[in-house]
């Protein structure tokens, strides 16, 4: 009779711990991810506890290598796209049209974005106020880079970012259970990455189990600027019981040297290589309101001067 009850004991812990958390006070806390066993006893997610080549890290100024500036991303706006939240990440799927990325290793599709508050990476020891992953992978079960992953940073400001709040609008209210929302509010990648792409790059894991390793990072050094009310809207939305932080602790960097990603030779930067993706209506308006008050300036200017020397001629 002990022995079964031992038994149920064991059985019952495993059910327990057989999810996983960011919340440090739990038996599957990000520290003991590599530890969680599912109901058969076996380990479930063991990569985590890798040592040396798991993610986030802390990143600090990389030497140069111009060969991985070869980043080409074709990211097209997207009007059917699904936004999960399950109360630990909030999680975006496209569906209707096909994201890619083009690495030196190969073609990566858009698989899917999550959000994380505050970053997951660090520069120096310091992170910034959230962060926002867009993961891509590929086909090819022979490639040893089975993801490359574009990092972008956010930074805390006073001002909204447009596109964003269209993003923070979307993201379904967390009660409980999982939820998922479908929205067809055009939703673009590319306005999510700032002009100066320049980039630390380096070889991880994906920052959640099962931590799958074979993940190329392009960290932008640069963030975008949201606002303070944007950050506690996505904390709210993950629910009441959410942890503050669901980010996963920084990973020891092993052997590994993060490389600085700058703009290419032609000017065009990581982020601008870029999209292939056609102007959009907005783009084009603000293009030719721009040359019309150029003009507008110019006409301006010729009637003054016009104008300065016909008085001069009637003076003479």
């Amino acid at each position: 009779m002990a022995f079964f009850s031992k038994s149920l004991v064991c059985l019952a812990l495993c059910v327990a711990v057989s999810a996983w958390t960011y919340d440090e006070r739990q038996l599957s806390a990000p520290s003991r991810w590599g530890e969680v066993r599912s109901q058969d006893n076996t380990l479930r997610y063991s990569t985590c506890s890798n040592v040396g080549t798991q993610s986030p890290m802390n990143l600090e100024q990389g030497s140069i290598d111009p060969s991985l500036a070869a980043l080409q991303l074709s990211w097209i706006e997207s009007n059917n796209y699904t936004v999960t939240n399950d109360g630990e990440d909030v999680t975006i799927e496209i569906h209707d049209v096909v994201s890619k990325l083009t690495h030196t290793t190969g073609q990566y599709q858009f698989k899917y974005a999550q959000l994380h508050t505050p970053a997951a990476h660090s520069f120096g020891g310091g992170s910034h106020d959230g962060e926002l992953v867009l993961v891509h992978e590929t086909d090819d079960t022979e490639n040893d880079i089975r993801f490359v992953i574009v990092s972008v940073q956010l930074t805390a400001s006073f001002g909204h970012h447009e596109h964003f709040s269209t993003l923070v609008d979307v993201i379904p209210q967390y009660t409980g259970t999982k939820v998922t929302a479908s929205e067809s509010t055009p939703l673009s990648l590319k306005k999510f990455v700032p002009t100066d792409a320049d980039a630390l790059a380096y070889v991880g894991s994906l920052m959640q189990p099962p931590c799958t390793e074979g993940a190329q990072y392009f960290v932008l050094r640069h963030p975008i600027s949201v606002s303070h009310l944007q950050l506690e809207a996505i904390q709210q939305k993950r629910g009441a019981m959410a942890t503050a932080r669901n980010k996963r602790p920084s990973q020891g960097q092993g052997t590994r040297v993060p490389l600085r990603v700058l703009k290419t030779r032609s000017g065009a930067s990581l982020s601008t290589i870029n999209s292939v993706e056609d102007p959009s209506n907005e783009d084009i308006f603000a293009i030719c309101a721009l040359c019309f008050s150029g003009l507008c300036l110019l006409v301006t200017i010729a009637a003054l001067l016009v104008s300065c020397c016909t008085e001069r001629h009637d003076e003479s």
